[in-house]
């Protein structure tokens, strides 16, 4: 397994959100986490890259124990996330946001040719800045960005939020070409974007696993009535 969830618990004062959460993500495979809005599924995930502390309950990443390490820690370590919003850096261009993942990282130039060649549109617009681009092309650059560390488990936060259709179907190319060279977590409300990428799939609701399965059981019948409002 690449990432081992046992037991998560977390809590914003007296305030529970995370409740006794366990989930596996199989070695390049692609796990999608649903749930409604407030479900605890951002929670989880801030947990998971050392953002927040969880309560209770532990992380195992690539054979290692994570649960009480640093974020910088855990992106060295290969996790790599993007977070709902994107939070790119909009005063620095395109290829100056690249970079600085890249540097952290020290990933060479061909690790920088790979990521960016999944999305073309970055290097025509290589030296505008992050906040000239429009929403999906910022979903772009951060996911390029994030692939630039060259991770072994992506975790993606609503990658589809606010995107145009063509670019939503530019992610998922980019996502799927990924499957099988790395571990992908997948958070994710459009659920039919989620049914085609992933291997299995977790149900959050109110900060608990209610359904887990396997992505042949995953259909928009069995699984709308979770996400629906």
């Amino acid at each position: 397994m690449a990432l081992v969830v046992q037991n998560l618990e977390q809590h914003y004062g007296s305030a529970q959100v995370l409740r006794n959460v366990s989930l596996n993500v199989d070695d390049g495979a692609c796990l999608a986490v649903l749930g409604r809005n407030g479900a605890g599924k951002t929670t989880l995930l801030r947990c998971l890259m050392g953002v927040l502390p969880p309560t209770s309950g532990s992380i195992s990443f690539d054979g290692a124990d994570i649960t009480n390490w640093s974020p910088h820690r855990r992106s060295q370590h290969g996790l790599a996330y993007v977070p709902q919003g994107r939070e790119i850096f909009p005063e620095l261009s395109v290829r100056e946001n690249v970079l600085a993942a890249a540097r952290a990282h020290r990933t060479g130039s061909d690790g920088i040719d790979e990521a960016v060649a999944l999305f073309p549109i970055l290097k025509e617009f290589w030296h505008r800045t992050g906040g000239q681009l429009s929403g999906g092309q910022q979903q772009q650059l951060a996911i390029a960005r994030a692939l630039v560390t060259r991770p072994k488990l992506l975790i993606l936060d609503e990658p589809t939020e606010g995107i145009q259709p063509s670019i939503v179907k530019t992610i998922e190319a980019a996502i799927a070409s990924l499957k099988g060279r790395m571990s992908i977590l997948l958070v994710e409300q459009y659920l039919d974007f989620a049914i085609r990428l992933a291997d299995g799939f977790a149900v959050l609701s109110r900060g608990a696993v209610i359904e887990q399965g396997s992505g042949e059981a995953m259909t928009h019948a069995s699984l709308s009535r979770y996400i629906a409002v």
